[in-house]
């Protein structure tokens, strides 16, 4: 039986990626990134279930320095509908990428499916079994993503691509506007504090890959756990397991048997 901790923070990561050969990737130091958009990634999550507005796709775009990811639905993943949302999405707000890769055949590879399984696991938790709403929630969680702090970067992806804090949605309702009262800094300024910024992500960068290991993690006794499912994709029902809650719980481990242990399933019926 296959469980989580209930308390594993999600984490988003980028490796190193060199030249596609034979429609590959694979990540090396030489094409680390140093600044936004130097090394743009694009992947297309695998089919989802037809929404309401009749997308079957979700093109994810990850900004390799800073983290930050463009959730664009489709209703078709064709040439024109990519190329139309390159132009709408990345080259009118961002310009031209010194670099951009897309890796359909080596999924593993690819830094943005870990960003990818991160915004699946977001959607499946807005929608509540909803399938056929899975779209409408990814402005929302566009902006939760690229707000929250990267533990490569120590910084959000919003700060780092605009310089700033994003206001929250709850904060539009706010009758007085925060400020700390302190005159705006001179542009020169501005612009000398982000190259320092950007030096700093850059050392947490090459710390977090060089600590980058798989921590073996056993509960104790009376530990809360998730059980993984192993969900099944029903076309008939109109049910996609991507987009299903990959855990159920939480549970609390009854007995060790070997490796293996009995959580208190409760009123399912499971053992």
């Amino acid at each position: 039986m296959e469980a989580v901790r209930t308390s594993t923070p999600l984490e988003t990561s980028t490796g190193r990626v060199s030249r596609c050969t034979n429609g590959r990737t694979s990540w090396h130091t030489e094409d680390d990134p140093t600044g936004r958009f130097e090394v743009l990634l694009a992947r297309d999550v695998s089919r989802c279930e037809k929404s309401k507005s009749g997308n079957t796709m979700l093109l994810v775009f990850f900004d390799a320095f800073a983290k930050w990811v463009e959730l664009i639905p489709l209703k078709k993943a064709t040439t024109l509908t990519l190329i139309k949302a390159f132009r709408e999405r990345i080259l009118g707000h961002f310009g031209v990428p010194r670099t951009f890769y897309t890796a359909p055949y080596s999924p593993h590879d690819n830094p943005t499916e870990r960003a990818s399984r991160t915004v699946k696991s977001m959607i499946a938790q807005f929608i509540e079994g909803e399938q056929e709403s899975w779209d409408n929630p990814l402005p929302e969680i566009t902006l939760a993503v690229n707000s929250s702090i990267s533990d490569t970067t120590n910084f959000s992806p919003i700060f780092l691509m605009q310089g700033r804090d994003p206001r929250m949605p709850k904060a539009l309702y706010e009758e007085k506007t925060r400020g700390n009262g302190n005159t705006p800094e001179d542009f020169t300024i501005k612009a000398a504090k982000i190259k320092e910024i950007f030096e700093f992500v850059k050392i947490n960068a090459e710390r977090a890959n060089a600590d980058l290991r798989r921590r073996e993690w056993r509960p104790a006794l009376g530990s809360l756990v998730l059980v993984k499912q192993h969900q099944l994709s029903r076309g008939v029902d109109g049910f996609a397991a991507k987009l299903a809650t990959k855990y159920d719980g939480p549970f609390r481990v009854l007995k060790f048997i070997r490796r293996s242990y009995r959580p208190q399933l409760g009123g399912h019926g499971r053992q």
